[in-house]
């Protein structure tokens, strides 16, 4: 599974974005804190998995770079096929 297109996808589908740089800052792109809250339930349902609260919060801040949810939602898909 590639996160990082899935997650492009997400963008561009959603959010009518295109492809941008993996550094990008969310906000950078033109998302705000409630498109934020949005992305992580399409990615949660994308990915199906869930976001815990602590990471939540994390997640939907408008401030976060596009790598650091894609190295989250890596994390959480590991942690749901079992592997740590």
């Amino acid at each position: 599974m590639d996160v990082e297109n899935k997650l492009y996808e997400i963008l561009k589908n959603e959010f009518a974005i295109e492809k941008v740089e993996i550094t990008a800052r969310c906000e950078d792109i033109g998302l705000d804190s409630l498109d934020m809250v949005e992305l992580a339930t399409y990615i949660e349902e994308e990915f199906e998995i869930e976001i815990k609260e602590e990471l939540y919060d994390d997640m939907t801040m408008a401030s976060v770079k596009l790598e650091q949810l894609i190295e989250e939602i890596e994390k959480l898909l590991e942690n749901k096929n079992g592997k740590t």
